[in-house]
């Protein structure tokens, strides 16, 4: 029973030390001033609603920053379109690889884990993970000139020859 407090006591004292530490931003892998670390998804913070390409609400989604931004949390709640619910993803930034990983909670037991995000240009690109065999996806967040973001998941059954489109939506800012 003490080994879990101290187990919980010494994370709590890592993860709060950690967070003033000086990260590399993944766009070009050098180490960077403080006030600039980990800023890669900080066009994601704030309060976003979601719509299908073809106009139709889809969901509205909440995206806090933590400190120093090395990590968010999106809090998502979808329209009926969807089913309705509730989900939660988590975005956290590796400073030996980096790169960002994404992972979902979403309604009874449905997970989404993507892993290597990088940024290219004015989008971050995710891998998909925990795919089954032959499949791979790709999970693509754009941030647009006119200030919304494109959200694209792809499958490929094919080695990525093809691709089918699971997702594609655009963020705009709550008004």
């Amino acid at each position: 029973m003490r080994i879990k407090y101290i187990f919980a006591c010494a994370f709590a004292l890592i993860f709060t030390v950690s967070g003033g530490h000086v990260g590399a931003q993944s766009a070009d892998n050098k180490e960077i001033s403080a006030a600039g670390a980990c800023t890669d998804l900080d066009f994601l913070a704030g309060n976003w609603v979601v719509r299908g390409a073809d106009g139709t609400s889809d969901a509205t989604v909440r995206v806090k920053l933590g400190a120093g931004h090395c990590y968010g949390t999106e809090f998502w709640s979808f329209g009926k379109g969807l089913g309705g619910g509730r989900g939660i993803c988590f975005l956290a930034y590796s400073n030996q690889k980096h790169n960002w990983a994404h992972i979902c909670g979403v309604g009874a037991g449905d997970r989404y884990r993507f892993a290597d995000g990088r940024l290219y240009g004015n989008e971050v690109r995710f891998a998909g993970e925990d795919m089954a065999d032959g499949m791979t996806q790709m999970f693509t967040l754009v941030r647009l000139s006119d200030k919304r973001v494109h959200e694209m998941v792809k499958e490929s059954h094919d080695g990525g020859n093809t691709w089918k489109s699971l997702a594609d939506e655009y963020w705009s800012r709550e008004k």
